[in-house]
């Protein structure tokens, strides 16, 4: 009777501890997973577009309507909503929940 009482008890505890917790990683995990993709795809889609154009716009209109943030910015930090010039920086800055990633793309077309 004691191997059952013993066995029942680490059962309980592993399914209030263990399992959470690796719901939780896996839940990170995919976060961050889909939130690095996204920015891959920004990324080359202002390289193609070259500036940030009615296309990019869409895109980025698109993804805050499903909870990602996403921010244009200068090298100064500021906000910015149209290109800064042929061979500017722009740093892209994407925010979902907890987890915030930036990239940087230099205009290179007119």
């Amino acid at each position: 009777m004691g191997e059952k009482t013993g066995f029942m008890t680490v059962l309980i505890i592993f399914a209030i501890g263990v399992i959470p917790f690796l719901f939780s990683m896996f839940d990170t995990q995919v976060k961050s997973s889909k939130l690095l993709a996204l920015s891959s795809e920004v990324n080359q889609l202002m390289v193609a577009e070259g500036d940030i154009t009615p296309t990019v716009n869409n895109v980025v209109s698109n993804f805050e309507a499903k909870g990602v943030v996403i921010e244009f910015r200068d090298k100064n930090d500021n906000i910015i909503t149209s290109s800064p010039g042929i061979g500017e920086k722009i740093v892209v800055v994407y925010k979902i929940d907890d987890f915030e990633v930036s990239n940087s793309v230099i205009v290179n077309k007119r």
